[in-house]
């Protein structure tokens, strides 16, 4: 990280892949990031940055501040957006930089069912309440797709080159 950021002192955010691993650090499944993009973001509530893989320059907090912890599970989702409103210059190392430790007393682990709500906690903040499309796509996923598959999984798994799960949709 440290010599990637010195060889590219342009670059101010950096984030690369990462492995997600159980209680027993076996990995369980890989994290591939994607690319910035703020619309993806905002308006489908899909964040495709590995948060432990990310790292920024000092200078990143003189320009967007720090973490909003009034967003107690939503911080490092608004960091991402500030720093896509910021424009600034952002690059994909595409190779796991960390783990994340996946187990029933992970902060995350069990709010998974409310990350609508805490998405739309976000697009206030922001004064981007797209109410139309974000319930139109809500009936769209959701509802269609249980009425076409019911509660057949429409994410399939399949190995990588290392034996690594990595979900895909159907």
């Amino acid at each position: 990280v440290c010599s990637y950021l010195a060889k590219y002192p342009e670059v101010d955010v950096m984030y690369g892949d990462g492995k997600i691993v159980n209680e027993d650090d076996e990995v369980i499944g890989v994290f591939n990031s994607g690319s910035v993009d703020l619309r993806r973001w905002l308006y489908h509530g899909q964040i495709n940055i590995f948060q432990p893989s990310t790292f920024f320059r000092r200078s990143v907090l003189s320009d967007i501040g720090l973490l909003d912890d009034n967003l107690h599970y939503n911080m490092d989702t608004d960091y991402w957006i500030r720093m896509a409103l910021k424009k600034l210059n952002t690059q994909h190392v595409r190779k796991p930089l960390a783990n994340l430790r996946w187990h029933q007393a992970a902060k995350t682990y069990n709010i998974l069912p409310q990350h609508r709500k805490l998405h739309l906690k976000i697009l206030r903040k922001y004064d981007r309440l797209p109410y139309v499309y974000y319930f139109i796509r809500h009936i769209f996923l959701v509802e269609v797709k249980k009425l076409i598959f019911g509660n057949k999984k429409i994410f399939k798994k399949q190995q990588n080159i290392e034996g690594q799960k990595i979900f895909t949709e159907d």
